[in-house]
C-alpha cells in the first residue's frame, strides 16, 4: 500500500472531489437541458475549498456574485445595440471589477455580467435563467462532493477526522 502525507492525501482529495463534482455538474445541467454545462462544470469545480466552511463560504459568494453580475448585465443589454456592444462590455469588466475589489468574492459576477452583456441566440430571460441556474446548479454540486468526501473519509475512519472529532466534545 502506498502511504502519502498529509499535503498530498490533500491534494488528491480535492482532485477527487473536483472530478465528482465536475461530473456531477455536467450530469445534471444536461438533465435539466440549460445548455450551460461550461458554467456548471465551472461552479462546480471552482466552489471547493480545503474545508466546509470555506466551501460553503466561496459558494455563497459565487451565487451572490452571479445574481449581482445579472443585475449589472441586465443593465448593459438595456442599453445594447450592435455599434456599441464591445463598449458596453468593456464597462460591464470596469463595473464588474470595481466590484469586486470592494467584494472580492463576488468576482464570479463578471462570468455573469460578460454572459448577459454579449448576448445569446435565446432571448434575454432565458439566457439570464440558463446561466444562473447552471451556476447555482454548479455549486450545489460543488458542495455536495465536498461533503461526499467527508462521508468517505468518516466511512474509512480517517485518523485526522477521527482526532479533530475526539477534540471537539458534543454539545
Amino acid at each position: 500500500m502506498i502511504r502519502l502525507d498529509a499535503p498530498r492525501r490533500d491534494v488528491l482529495r480535492l482532485a477527487l472531489q473536483s472530478a465528482v463534482a465536475a461530473a456531477g455538474a455536467y450530469l445534471l445541467v444536461q438533465w435539466i437541458g440549460t445548455g450551460e454545462v461550461f458554467l456548471a462544470v465551472i461552479s462546480a469545480v471552482l466552489v471547493l475549498q480545503t474545508n466546509r466552511e470555506k466551501t460553503i463560504q466561496t459558494a455563497g459568494s459565487r451565487m451572490a456574485g452571479t445574481i449581482v453580475g445579472t443585475l449589472v448585465g441586465t443593465a448593459a443589454l438595456a442599453l445594447t445595440n450592435e455599434a456599441t456592444a464591445a463598449l458596453e462590455l468593456a464597462a460591464v469588466m470596469l463595473i464588474m471589477g470595481g466590484i469586486a475589489a470592494w467584494k472580492p468574492g463576488w468576482r464570479y459576477g463578471v462570468v455573469a455580467a460578460a454572459g448577459l452583456a454579449v448576448g445569446s441566440d435565446l432571448g434575454f430571460w432565458e439566457t439570464a435563467q440558463n446561466r444562473g441556474i447552471a451556476i447555482f446548479a454548479g455549486a450545489a454540486v460543488g458542495i455536495a462532493a465536498h461533503e461526499a468526501g467527508h462521508a468517505i473519509q468518516h466511512a474509512q475512519n480517517y485518523g485526522p477526522l477521527v482526532a479533530r472529532t475526539n477534540m471537539v466534545p458534543l454539545v
